[in-house]
Parts: structure tokens; sequence; C-alpha cells
């Protein structure tokens, strides 16, 4: 008769940091979080592909760095 091992559970990792779980936003939260996201949005059409291109020929790293440039 063939011999068997039993089956031995496998044990579970020590656990060093806890889950961190997304705290809950109240909808006027989450409004007010859209209405300070969009103040500092601009729309620029379809000149985004020519925005990106000089951003990166003057070699820019951001956006904001660009816009400043600009402006100076």
């Amino acid at each position: 008769m063939e011999q068997q091992n039993p089956k031995v559970p496998i044990p579970r990792l020590p656990s060093t940091s806890q889950k961190t779980f997304k705290k809950f936003k109240s909808p006027s939260s989450k409004v007010e979080v859209r209405r300070l996201r969009q103040s500092s949005r601009i729309y620029i059409g379809d000149c985004f592909k020519r925005w990106r291109d000089f951003r990166d020929l003057r070699g820019l790293k951001t956006d904001e760095e660009l816009a400043k440039y600009l402006l100076d």
C-alpha cells in the first residue's frame, strides 16, 4: 500500500501592515474637490498635440512650467 503524507497547513505570513481603507467622502466634499480641480483647468481643444510638442521642444517637464514660460 502506498504511504501518503498527511497534508500540513501552510502557516500564514506575518503581516506587518494593516490594510488601509479609503475614507468615506460625503457628496458635499466631493463637489468641493471637483470645483477646486475644475478651477485650474483650461480647454485648448485641438491644440493639445501642439502644446505637448512645444513643451517637449523647450525641454520643460510640466504644463505649469510651459505656461509660466509663455507668460514671462
